[in-house]
């Protein structure tokens, strides 16, 4: 009951607010409530799948379950416990615990890691809650497996910038993950090949599948070039990841280029786990600019459930979203390829700094229509298949910490900016050759909805504003910004800068005289040379 009668009070405020112009016709303005009840909703979303890390984590040393079930056991996940303590940070910065009660839980990991199972360094893929001993990932026996460390190590480095105290306990922590990554054997996981290797058996010395791009794993390649010991050279990145070069796509699906990965680049995870903490927005090399390679593949996959996947799955403006989870027939790792109806929410909440408006539009359908079917006591569950009517009752940690962590990235940057100031991520970074990204004068994040032709910006929920990158190529430019409707009539003037420098900026603005029933033109003038998108406001 109590799940009905907030949706039917979220509903409620929902509704959009009607304003009249000088002939007395209904304007439709996004206004103060809107804002305020998508703030609620990410409130509760990133509080509610909180919960998973900071409920069930008690009983396993603060180590994540794998999932949660009634016969889960004492098996816990290394990659999914990283996403966890990136979890317990934005715990800390919401004021959902204090920073002492995080600080202790992060230090009970780390003094877990510090005794269990290693393998030349890395941890494997499970591990048993209460020993440390590994599990079996498969019918291979123990193994090291170099991506779940690498995911658990970019939470330690967040953990480590964030937690810069004097205390006892910021200290250990921060001295047990420098240990940690020394630690690490990176080269040993090549095989004295050009490549790294996912996994090592010690059973009978096996190495198991080279890690290449494009997948979840670069994070695995920018540790390993940025390791303070035992790293591993740019030739290997090239080499290995990028497939000296190969990793490149080229193709335009829906309307959208792809530049890297299978085409229809695959599970929406795989923008999401490696980008936790690597900020894409300050990212590029000679291949891609990986914003704009995250954002075409949400783009991407949201396009396909909309215009080409089966009608009998049922998908929707507000019911999208194809990632790894679990399926009415087993887990799946379900993509444009690989679709069978199933819908996880993971995939377009964890993709709501590459798509705020279409990724909001989920959240609120999710939480005011569907919410008593797929909504429980640690946020969200897995999946659900509307189609078969199958409704998943369990929660993995690997999707609901991208979720926490996700939005609190949209919402402040605060992971992002973390991980990133890393002394071993920049070098990481530098020797991979992403720099940051140089681009034309214009909005280079801002992608128009293929049918549409429109770019839709959402009201931001904490700072009440519309926010829109844009980049000057020029350093010394003046620069304006003008908003027109459809007929070229000027609207508003939005800013006049003079000079701006190189480089990436945002232009903020409120919600004064637009209406979101009708389409702007918004104008970027730098240097009396004009570039313009046509945009839609909500």
């Amino acid at each position: 009951m109590k799940q009905l009668l907030i949706s039917i009070c979220l509903s409620v405020i929902l509704l959009p607010t009607i304003a009249c112009n000088k002939s007395g016709k209904p304007i439709s303005t996004a206004t103060d409530s809107s804002v305020a009840v998508n703030k609620t909703l990410l409130d509760k979303t990133q509080q509610g799948c909180f919960q998973y890390f900071w409920q069930l984590g008690k009983n396993f040393s603060g180590m994540a379950p794998e999932r949660a079930t009634s016969t889960s056991g004492n098996t816990v996940t290394t990659g999914g416990s990283g996403f966890g303590v990136m979890a317990t940070i934005c715990a800390i910065e919401r004021g959902w615990i204090t920073r002492a009660e995080g600080t202790q839980r992060i230090l009970d990991i780390v003094h877990f890691l510090d005794k269990a199972d290693k393998f030349h360094g890395a941890w494997s893929h499970w591990m048993n809650g209460e020993t440390g001993k590994a599990i079996p990932f498969g019918n291979k026996g123990n193994a090291g497996d170099l991506v779940e460390t690498s995911f658990m190590m970019a939470g330690l480095l967040s953990a480590k910038a964030y937690l810069a105290g004097n205390t006892a306990t910021e200290v250990e922590i921060r001295q047990l993950t420098d240990k940690f990554y020394q630690q690490i054997e990176w080269n040993w996981y090549t095989n004295n090949t050009k490549s790294l290797y996912w996994g090592w058996y010690p059973q009978n010395n096996y190495f198991e599948l080279p890690i290449s791009g494009w997948n979840e794993s670069l994070i695995t390649y920018i540790l390993a070039l940025g390791a303070p010991k035992h790293g591993i050279t740019p030739e290997i990145y090239t080499n290995g990841w990028t497939r000296n070069g190969n990793f490149r796509n080229g193709n335009t699906f829906y309307g959208y280029k792809q530049f890297l990965g299978r085409d229809r680049v695959g599970p929406l995870f795989l923008s999401h786990y490696s980008f936790l903490g690597l900020d894409p927005h300050k990212m590029q090399d000679q291949y891609t600019s990986y914003i704009q390679q995250n954002i075409n593949h949400t783009l991407i996959n949201r396009a396909y459930c909309l215009t080409d996947a089966p009608k009998t799955y049922l998908y929707a403006s507000n019911q999208w979203g194809l990632s790894a989870a679990d399926g009415a027939d087993g887990y799946r790792a379900h993509a444009p390829d690989e679709d069978e109806g199933t819908i996880a929410p993971t995939a377009a909440l964890s993709a709501i700094p590459f798509t705020p408006y279409y990724s909001m539009q989920v959240l609120q359908h999710f939480m005011n229509d569907m919410g008593y079917k797929i909504w429980g006591v640690y946020g969200f569950h897995d999946a659900f298949n509307v189609s078969r009517n199958w409704y998943d009752n369990q929660y993995l940690a690997i999707d609901q910490g991208p979720i926490v962590v996700m939005i609190e990235n949209y919402r402040s940057g605060k992971i992002w900016d973390l991980l990133m100031s890393a002394p071993e991520v920049k070098l990481g970074l530098q020797l991979a050759g992403i720099t940051t990204p140089v681009y034309e004068t214009g909005f280079p994040e801002a992608v128009p909805e293929s049918t549409t032709g429109y770019y839709d910006m959402l009201l931001h929920p904490d700072k009440g504003v519309y926010e829109i990158a844009y980049y000057l190529k020029e350093s010394g430019a003046s620069t304006g910004f003008t908003l027109l409707d459809s007929k070229n009539k000027t609207i508003r003037i939005l800013q006049n800068v003079t000079p701006t420098n190189i480089g990436l900026h945002t232009l903020s603005f409120d919600a004064t005289n637009i209406n979101t029933d009708q389409p702007y033109i918004l104008q970027y003038t730098a240097n009396e040379k004009r570039t313009s998108i046509n945009v839609k406001f909500h």
